[in-house]
């Protein structure tokens, strides 16, 4: 199963849940099948393949406002959750604050792949359209890597730390996927 295949399908089951309990005006119901999938999705991995459930899961939370903590609370370890205060029970706004911080703060919502919007070099020439976040993926069915621009991409300027940069995540990637031969 590649990556983007994970991020679906974990999406498809919260769509699930979400549409099944939408008119729940408190929690969602745990006792949902899609509840039970999700935690077994992640459950079922440790790695990058549970870090994509949690990123997927938390990506969702920084779209909408909504009860995904409580996957959260079952996926990840005990120690390694945010702490929360007695003052904070309850408030959906806070929960999914500090998780969304939480996430940030442990690498989990990098940016997404794409053109930023941003020149830290400046505007190279009139079809710049900024620095370029990519996705570099592993599909180990095919065994093969995968650089996900999340766009056509006619050109891609990069200043040599960067070039070094990109070489180094390309090499450390493959010896992953090595390890997996």
């Amino acid at each position: 199963m590649i990556d983007q295949e994970i991020i679906d399908l974990v999406n498809g089951v919260i769509d699930m849940w979400e549409e099944d309990t939408c008119l729940l005006s408190s929690c969602p119901d745990h006792s949902h099948p899609a509840f039970t999938i999700i935690i077994k999705i992640a459950d079922r991995w440790e790695g990058e393949r549970k870090s994509l459930v949690i990123s997927t899961i938390l990506r969702r939370m920084q779209r909408k406002m909504t009860w995904f903590f409580v996957i959260l609370y079952n996926i990840v370890s005990k120690e390694d959750q945010p702490k929360f205060t007695e003052d904070m029970r309850g408030k959906v706004k806070v929960y999914t604050k500090v998780w969304i911080d939480w996430g940030k703060e442990k690498g989990y919502l990098n940016e997404q792949p794409g053109p930023t919007g941003k020149f830290p070099n400046g505007r190279v020439n009139k079809y710049d359209e900024g620095e370029l976040a990519v996705g570099v993926l592993i599909d180990r069915e095919k065994n093969v890597l995968i650089i996900d621009f999340n766009k056509e991409i006619g050109w891609l300027g990069l200043t040599p730390v960067e070039a070094y940069e990109l070489s180094r995540i390309l090499f450390q990637k493959a010896k992953e996927l090595e390890g997996d031969i």
